[in-house]
């Protein structure tokens, strides 16, 4: 449940990011140029890298059922988020911008960000826990 409050408000703060991004901007655009700098990043960057690196610890922790595994969980879990970190990086900065600009990138990973806790509340309010239909016991 909270992971997937997490995915709702990272997928909330990407989709407003380029409409607050004139706004900062604006507000910063007569600063110092460092303190105008750090103050943008961290308007922009710092509340979607809290959620995200809030999203690790959670998924290793829903997925250890003991205390023995706990270290394979989390060098799984590293290893596939690292893996995947590198894909998208190289996928998003040679193809994905070029292609479709900054904006609609932001827009196509905020939707992405919004399929799993889709899938779930579908899930969690058709199915019963055990996978079969709510009215099948």
């Amino acid at each position: 449940k909270g992971l997937m409050l997490l995915f709702i408000i990272s997928s909330a703060g990407l989709f407003l990011t380029p409409y607050l991004s004139t706004r900062i901007l604006e507000f910063t655009l007569d600063m110092e140029i460092r303190t105008g700098i750090f103050i943008s990043c961290v308007a922009f960057m710092l509340p979607l890298v809290i959620c995200f690196g809030m999203v690790t610890p959670i998924i290793i922790r829903l997925i250890t059922n003991n205390a023995v595994r706990i270290g394979f969980s989390a060098g799984m879990v590293y290893t596939v988020s690292t893996m995947g970190g590198i894909v998208f990086t190289f996928l998003t900065g040679f193809y994905l911008i070029s292609s479709f600009g900054v904006k609609a990138c932001t827009f196509i990973i905020g939707s992405l960000l919004l399929i799993p806790p889709l899938v779930h509340f579908v899930n969690v309010s058709l199915f019963n826990n055990k996978g079969l239909p709510r009215n099948e016991k």
